[in-house]
């Protein structure tokens, strides 16, 4: 039986340039990104944020990085919850989920830990059009 795979991905934030939301998709990230970047209600603190990028002009300037790809469907939402409490200690997001603690036994996604620091800087990152 096979499983299919996603992506957890990052929102970059065109004014720090670091990660501010983390996300999962099993799209294209270029598709994900367009869906991301239109108008929202404005009633949680990523609507507000992204309303805030596209009213200031920034819409075209919001990039997309891969945190980590082939992802299989009945892992995403656990590792998605690791790369929120990861990303979580040296910056705020603005997910609107809390990640909460990890369990000892899904450590075993912490095998990127170390290069995440600098992921801003060496992944593909995708643009609106």
């Amino acid at each position: 039986m096979s499983y299919p795979y996603g992506t957890i991905y990052g929102l970059v934030c065109p004014v720090s340039k670091k990660v501010i939301y983390i996300g999962q998709t099993f799209s294209p990230l270029a598709k994900r990104l367009k869906e991301h970047t239109i108008l929202k209600s404005g009633k949680s603190k990523y609507e507000k944020w992204m309303n805030a990028q596209i009213h200031a002009g920034r819409r075209k300037k919001i990039n997309i990085v891969t945190i980590r790809a082939n992802v299989y469907a009945n892992d995403i939402n656990d590792i998605e919850m690791y790369y929120i409490q990861y990303f979580s200690k040296s910056r705020e997001l603005i997910n609107t989920v809390n990640a909460g603690q990890l369990l000892p036994y899904k450590q075993r996604w912490c095998d990127m830990a170390g290069d995440s620091l600098g992921i801003e800087s060496k992944l593909r990152i995708y643009r609106t059009k």
